[in-house]
């Protein structure tokens, strides 16, 4: 047995597990290591080990059939977040190139307009927090303001939010 140090994607709980080296040794690069409920924390995941025994990555399983990961409304949210992620990442990238003088379109192409944005072109930063704010980090620079400010998360001395 080795043991392996490993963090939950939902919670970012850590904790160190045992592998048996023979399931590690027995693949030919990643070896797919299923963290039951209860193992870490509370959730059920996945984990990818590489031959010297470090974890490579995890994911969350979109759907488990006895039902103790999250209710399927929350990973459709997850997912549309993902989604508003990646349009606004093309909106930063289409606003650049057009500063740079790359694009001499006026208006922006109609599958990157995002409900999130305000009249003059700027992303509402209030409104994008307050459709995703449990799945934003605690340290998350851009939305610490409402952060702070937000009844929803419990209050820790040092940092204004625990």
């Amino acid at each position: 047995m080795r043991k392996v140090n490993v963090q939950c994607p939902f919670c970012k709980k850590q904790k160190e597990i045992e592998i048996p080296e023979d399931i590690i040794n027995q693949s030919k690069q990643l070896t797919t290591i299923s963290i039951n409920n209860n193992s870490v924390c509370s959730h059920s995941f996945q984990i990818f080990v590489d031959k010297n025994f470090k974890v490579r990555g995890s994911q969350k399983p979109a759907y488990e059939v006895n039902g103790k990961t999250k209710e399927r409304k929350e990973i459709q949210k997850v997912d549309r977040m993902m989604s508003l992620a990646k349009d606004m990442d093309n909106l930063r990238e289409y606003d650049k190139a057009k500063e740079k003088g790359k694009i001499e379109q006026t208006e922006r192409p109609e599958q990157e307009k995002v409900e999130f944005m305000t009249s003059d072109g700027k992303y509402n930063m209030k409104a994008l927090y307050n459709e995703f704010w449990e799945y934003i980090d605690k340290d998350n620079h851009e939305f610490r303001e409402f952060i702070i400010k937000d009844p929803r998360r419990p209050i820790d001395n040092k940092f204004g939010v625990k």
